[in-house]
């Protein structure tokens, strides 16, 4: 999983779907990741989710 800090505004939806994977960082109100670049199972559904639902489109996943 990826996410591109320079291009996020904090929407915080996917901090809404998955706050197990991402937190918004108190320093510049942007998304980061706190649980790495692995998406832990059981999860895979809702990071998807968040993937397609981030308005700026700062989420990826790869295969």
């Amino acid at each position: 999983m990826s996410l591109d800090r320079k291009v996020c505004e904090g929407h915080s939806v996917c901090v809404g779907l998955v706050p197990e994977l991402f937190d918004v960082s108190d320093d510049d109100d942007r998304v980061m990741l706190v649980a790495g670049d692995e998406v832990p199972a059981g999860l895979e559904t809702r990071v998807l989710s968040a993937v397609a639902r981030c308005p700026k489109q700062v989420l990826s996943v790869a295969d």
